[in-house]
């Protein structure tokens, strides 16, 4: 069960109720689409009390559920149309956009920044949060882009064991040099050192594993430059595999009056992945996650909703249900 309410300056106004059979919205489309901003759509007749009260741009839009509390959408109204339907009734049909379109409008100034792109995203999101009011603001929540995990054995002395041929392996983010064929010291390039590498080969004359990207042979490395944290010490006669994460650094130029949306993305172009909002305890919360998950990858039964959808809309990319909230009547009440 979902309550939908508006704000216009400072003003909330409920538009749907299911439990006043008197306020409730004639019917709506919620939608969720892959890299895009979400966006709700509904109707209400001229007898809602919100039918006057909402202003494109203007009024902002929360609907949640009611036993759960959960936000599941918070945003603006876009557009408006207010007018006769065919049956001779009075009805507006609104149009809204999610709060990621908030990050629109927010500008940066020109930076160059290298580094990680967590710190990143939180330094584009700090600027904007001081440019726009305190709903418009975004804290970071989960970050799982430009990070990969490799995984290592240790002895009980604490002692790395051997690498075998196929493993997997990184190289750290202090590392400097390694080494062609022919023995020579070559500078590591950045964004070599935060890849998923395999080991082909092991010389232990110079203690330096051959690594692969793929099918490419890269370079012969160090085995003190492969991993990025302290070996963890174990009961005596026990190994141990431990999971690594090492974070690819990244170099972009941040134009002046870029819009922190853009800038976000620029990050996201660079290393993969999405964005995901989410209201949590009251704030606006942006997830950059690497995939959807398995409901990204299915399509999902939109049933007799699909009538509802922009023909432009690819229905696999839609990974939140249409559901109508309120009943439809006729007679305006």
């Amino acid at each position: 069960m979902y309550k939908i309410d508006i704000i216009t300056d400072d003003k909330v106004v409920t538009i749907h109720d299911p439990y006043d059979e008197d306020v409730r919205v004639l019917s709506d489309t919620f939608t969720e689409e892959i890299g895009k901003i979400e966006s709700l759509t509904f109707d209400i007749s001229k007898h809602n009390p919100g039918f006057d009260a909402i202003k494109p741009v203007k009024t902002r839009v929360m609907a949640y559920n009611i036993k759960t509390s959960e936000v599941v959408f918070n945003g603006r109204v876009l557009t408006s149309k207010r007018g006769m339907d065919s049956s001779g009734d009075v009805k507006g049909t609104f149009t809204c956009e999610g709060a990621k379109g908030y990050l629109h409008d927010s500008e940066q100034k020109a930076f160059s920044y290298q580094g990680y792109v967590k710190e990143y995203v939180e330094r584009v999101l700090k600027h904007g949060n001081s440019r726009v009011e305190p709903f418009k603001q975004f804290q970071l929540g989960i970050c799982e882009i430009g990070s990969t995990f490799s995984y290592k054995t240790v002895s009980a002395s604490g002692e790395r064991v051997k690498l075998e041929v196929g493993d997997s392996a990184t190289i750290i983010n202090s590392a400097t040099t390694y080494y062609d064929h022919s023995g020579n010291a070559v500078s590591i390039p950045s964004f070599v050192k935060g890849r998923l590498h395999t080991v082909k080969e092991y010389n232990a004359t110079n203690d330096r594993y051959l690594l692969y990207y793929g099918s490419t042979p890269i370079a012969w490395v160090n085995a003190k430059d492969i991993y990025e944290t302290e070996p963890k010490e174990v009961t005596t006669g026990e190994t141990t595999t431990e999971k690594v994460e090492v974070r690819t650094q990244i170099e972009l130029e941040v134009t002046d009056g870029m819009s922190t949306y853009d800038a976000i993305d620029l990050a996201i172009q660079e290393v993969g992945g999405y964005m995901i909002w989410e209201w949590v305890e009251g704030v606006n919360t942006l997830h950059l996650v690497k995939d959807y998950g398995e409901e990204s990858k299915t399509a999902i039964e939109l049933g007799i909703n699909m009538m509802r959808i922009d023909e432009s809309l690819d229905p696999t990319k839609v990974i939140t249900r249409l559901r109508p909230i309120g009943n439809v009547r006729k007679d305006g009440a």
